[in-house]
């Protein structure tokens, strides 16, 4: 039997207590009792509830170990920064603790994480109704002694989040009561630029502007080979600026080809040439040689080798030079990956409870269509079918909207906004409705508003594994 059946049977087996007493005792003790049963039991099936959905499998915690006693600043890659002041924690009993402490945070931005999380995304209201919550971010942090024994937040202290969010625009912020089981609306947040991408630019345009920006990888010399015959032709390095400070060349033959080697074509030496000039070549270090006169024409890759303390001199400036150029390019790659991690805003908000935190709108729904709805998934049994989530993956992938089976038949969406479907079938595997399906589908929906409607899913065999692997199969879903 379903929940919403069920909550019905019971108002109803409730209401009817409720007329026969007022028939006999209009003020009998016990209809008050019925009452508030009903409505406890109808609170109690609404509540929202952190349920993930796949077997081990969801966002991990970044877990800082912390003396209680002085006041500290975590930071993560991506701009985060937690500031905690000292004496921040007591135990259940309210005692300050003063043995170290594990602080385990993390964040959810995108949709595969929203989804591993099994955080409800939507607000019970007073009157009962849900509306959908569209996330600028969130994070969870909890506080635990290394002996496993929770911790809070004292009364009197406050632990600053300056969580990294890529969105922009005043957004609430909530947080998530799991005994009342629904979101508690804390105030307002702006978002600050990040400080540290605006460090981060900065930094990386002064190194490009420098006079290291033009630096190229050095050449690394090549030691003559006595084996192979030196081409010593006259030519003019003009066009070939790299070439004139190197000292002592020798060209030699460096290709693959029997039949473009010097020793199976020593007629080229006994050959007058009017002409020998150098080409540039598509490999390090090489070049092709092109001698020329009036009858003939012949190109041999080549290139310069060094001899004795020439090589000696040319491979320990190499060497100097690989070793800066190495240095610029580690620390230009590190400034630009830094770069890359850092969210484009910070939003900071002081907390005085462990829990999750969550900066959200609130979408409306004006024109959404409901619908009873089937999720067709092949051959489950119906057992198994009953217990598979479906997920509605919507503004902007900034809002998930979990449709148990027990809500399928109260299946809700607004044919205004860009849709799609994901199912998380057992073993870890995912069934999808594409954005392009709900688009053509549309119409056809809308006609059925408030009727039955019937979603074919498309099944993904493999298993997954990570979050990424979610995220991957949601960009592929457009």
């Amino acid at each position: 039997m379903r929940t919403s059946q069920l909550i019905n049977l019971c108002l109803l087996s409730f209401s009817a207590l409720f007329f026969q007493n007022c028939q006999i005792t209009p003020e009998n003790t016990e209809t008050a009792k019925a009452e508030v049963n009903a409505q406890a039991l109808v609170e109690e099936i609404a509540k929202l509830a952190v349920a993930p959905p796949m077997e081990n499998l969801d966002v991990k915690y970044n877990n800082f170990q912390v003396s209680p006693t002085e006041s500290k600043i975590l930071e993560l890659k991506n701009g985060t920064s937690i500031e905690i002041p000292e004496n921040a924690f007591v135990d259940a009993n309210g005692n300050p603790v003063t043995e170290s402490v594990q602080i385990q945070y993390r964040e959810f931005h995108n949709a595969a994480e929203l989804i591993a999380s099994g955080i409800p995304m939507e607000v019970i209201k007073e009157n009962g109704q849900k509306e959908l919550m569209q996330t600028a971010g969130m994070f969870e942090m909890e506080g635990k002694t290394n002996k496993g024994e929770r911790v809070f937040i004292a009364e009197d202290k406050e632990v600053k989040v300056n969580m990294a969010s890529h969105i922009e625009g005043e957004y609430p912020f909530w947080y998530f009561d799991h005994e009342r089981g629904n979101w508690e609306e804390m105030g307002t947040n702006t978002p600050t630029p990040n400080p540290k991408r605006e460090a981060a630019e900065l930094a990386l345009t002064q190194m490009e502007k420098s006079e290291f920006a033009t630096m190229k990888a050095p050449i690394k010399p090549i030691k003559f080979d006595r084996k192979k015959p030196a081409l010593n032709f006259d030519i003019n390095y003009d066009n070939f600026p790299e070439l004139k400070q190197m000292r002592g060349i020798v060209w030699q033959y460096s290709g693959t080809k029997s039949k473009l080697d010097p020793v199976n074509n020593k007629w080229i030496f006994k050959e007058q040439w009017d002409f020998v000039k150098l080409e540039a070549s598509d490999k390090v270090n090489q070049y092709n040689m092109v001698l020329t006169n009036a009858d003939k024409n012949f190109v041999i890759p080549v290139c310069p080798s060094q001899k004795g303390k020439d090589f000696d001199k040319a491979m320990k400036e190499f060497q100097t030079s690989a070793a800066e150029y190495r240095e610029y390019v580690e620390n230009k790659t590190a400034k630009k990956e830094f770069l890359e991690a850092q969210a484009k805003f910070v939003r900071s908000f002081a907390v005085n409870r462990f829990g999750i935190h969550n900066y959200d709108i609130l979408i409306k729904r004006p024109n959404a269509v409901r619908l009873m709805a089937n999720f067709d998934f092949g051959k489950f049994p119906g057992h198994v079918k009953k217990m598979i989530p479906v997920y509605l993956v919507t503004g902007q992938d900034r809002s998930i909207v979990a449709f148990p089976y027990e809500s399928w038949d109260r299946f809700v969406f607004s044919p205004e906004m860009e849709n799609k479907l994901i199912a998380v079938l057992p073993g870890n595997k995912l069934a999808t409705f594409s954005q392009r399906e709900f688009f053509d589908q549309k119409e056809a929906m809308v006609r059925r508003n408030n009727g039955s409607y019937d979603f074919k899913m498309t099944i993904h065999d493999q298993e997954v594994k990570t979050i990424n692997d979610i995220q991957h199969i949601l960009n592929g879903m457009s």
